[in-house]
């Protein structure tokens, strides 16, 4: 179920992999872009936290306890919520994209970008790899040898590269402000 709704964004995928976004782009001024990178942080740091939530705790609940039979109806709505996050995921990443920005932030554009990608990677290889890992549990129970089965995943955003990029801004950002402003 979960590739499905991977599937069902591919053409964002793509558009993002063209670098190209449907919507328009945006271009904060100099000085409200350090502001606007870590709001854009903070979403994705949200969205991490609601796809571990529902990775680590709903999709657990919705397999079941060993020896007990999952409900089929709880692991199609974790996969649908799991689609919309991989989504968010891929227009935040089009947005950061799309923004226009001052060179002095290319480092940060930059490692974002990565961050982005190993995101997206991430949750591109569940789906196949969760259902490896089904295949292998059911065709063992088949021939009586059952297994427990617990899909787990953890996202997460390494920001020691981004704040080492943030900080190396800094100077230049002031700089570039002060002497917009006369300084």
């Amino acid at each position: 179920m979960l590739i499905d709704e991977v599937a069902e964004y591919e053409s964002l995928r793509q558009a993002r992999d063209l670098g190209f976004a449907p919507s328009a782009s945006e271009s904060p001024a100099l000085k409200d872009t350090l502001p606007w990178i870590i709001d854009r942080f903070d979403e994705v740091h949200q969205l991490i936290e609601v796809f571990n939530g529902l990775i680590n705790k709903n999709l657990q609940a919705a397999l079941g306890a060993p020896g007990e039979a999952g409900n089929a109806s709880a692991i199609i709505l974790v996969s649908r919520q799991l689609g919309l996050v991989y989504k968010h995921f891929l227009d935040l990443s089009l947005r950061f994209m799309m923004t226009k920005h001052d060179k002095v932030f290319d480092g940060i554009f930059r490692e974002l970008a990565k961050m982005h990608e190993e995101v997206i990677k991430e949750f591109e290889i569940f789906g196949p790899r969760s259902l490896a890992a089904l295949t292998d549990a059911v065709t063992a129970a088949v021939k009586g040898e059952p297994r427990s089965l617990q899909l787990k995943m953890t996202l997460t955003c390494d920001s020691e590269a981004l704040m080492a990029e943030i900080e190396a801004a800094k100077p230049a950002v002031l700089r570039r402000i002060r002497s917009q402003q006369g300084y």
